[in-house]
């Protein structure tokens, strides 16, 4: 897994739902690749720190939506087509 040594984050109930269970959801393949579904938008590559690294940005910014967050995770190479 990467980032091993990153910070903990503390989540509530609501901004984990929203990243995990929520619209976004995370799984590997039968080829052993990492993906992100995004409901109504679709299905990305992933890095496996892009779990906690969306979760903690949707934390600090929750005015956005799931094609914001998408959009920044791309933008910061947590998630790719």
């Amino acid at each position: 897994m990467e980032d091993k040594n990153m910070a903990r984050v503390e989540l509530n109930e609501e901004n984990l739902e929203n990243v995990v269970g929520g619209a976004f959801r995370f799984r590997y393949d039968a080829n052993g690749n990492f993906l992100c579904k995004v409901d109504g938008i679709g299905i990305f590559n992933a890095k496996e720190s892009a779990v906690f690294q969306i979760n903690k940005y949707d934390i600090e910014h929750p005015e956005l939506t799931p094609a914001d967050l998408v959009a920044w995770a791309k933008s910061q190479g947590l998630l790719w087509n």
